[in-house]
């Protein structure tokens, strides 16, 4: 793995949805500093993206994620100092695990997360301007490690959608049995289309015209 050093030069994390729509960055360097951290001549960094939620909280950043939120992904700076532990800072990509907003509908959250020395891992809005910080969740996100202008490092992340294991029942006699999935009165009744429903991963019977409470009750917990 490359190591670069960053003492004097500008480090820089860029984002978009492809390599020529980069409309987002924050300037590390500053970050880092206004942190806590420090850069000298023996400083250095290497860069990785970490997809898989397991092999994304091995660098211990994700301890102060919004709880309703997933690891989707990130693009990381490990920084060095001689006779010091390596820092972390981390653009990091979450989505929503119940995959909607009222203002947003289903979109990729941008952070930017530090750990510096032994400080706890944190994730903060500051250096990210709002508008920079969503993007649709179906497109994959671009992001890319620039120093002095010069890209050292790129790769796409993308949302690792895990749909939800959702089982829908009927009765037959007064019990009940696990059915095919919900029927469209179902879903009307809790305010979900037939194309949001598939979005969520639900399974539908759209031959199924009967609705039973348990099943809507079902549907509410997912939205």
């Amino acid at each position: 793995m490359t190591r670069y050093k960053i003492h004097g030069k500008k480090l820089i994390f860029r984002w978009g949805t492809h390599p020529t729509d980069l409309f987002g960055s924050v300037d590390v360097n500053q970050a880092y500093c206004d942190l806590g951290g420090s850069i000298s001549p023996r400083t250095e960094v290497t860069f990785s993206s970490t997809f898989p939620v397991s092999t994304y909280k091995k660098t211990a950043l994700t301890n102060n994620m919004p709880n309703n939120y997933r690891s989707a992904g990130s693009l990381t700076a490990e920084i060095y100092e001689q006779g010091k532990p390596a820092d972390y800072m981390s653009l990091s990509d979450y989505f929503d695990l119940k995959m909607h907003d009222p203002v947003l509908g289903d979109h990729h959250n941008l952070y930017l997360q530090h750990k510096i020395g032994k400080e706890k891992p944190d994730h903060t809005k500051k250096y990210l301007k709002e508008e920079d910080r969503h993007i649709k969740l179906e497109k994959k996100m671009y992001v890319a490690a620039y120093i002095d202008d010069v890209k050292v490092y790129e790769d796409y992340i993308r949302a690792n959608l895990q749909k939800p294991k959702v089982q829908a029942f009927v009765k037959r006699k007064s019990k009940m049995r696990k059915g095919k999935g919900f029927s469209r009165d179902e879903l009307t009744e809790v305010g979900l289309s037939l194309k949001g429903a598939l979005k969520l991963g639900i399974p539908i019977d759209t031959r199924r015209k009967t609705k039973h409470k348990e099943n809507m009750e079902i549907l509410r917990g997912l939205i």
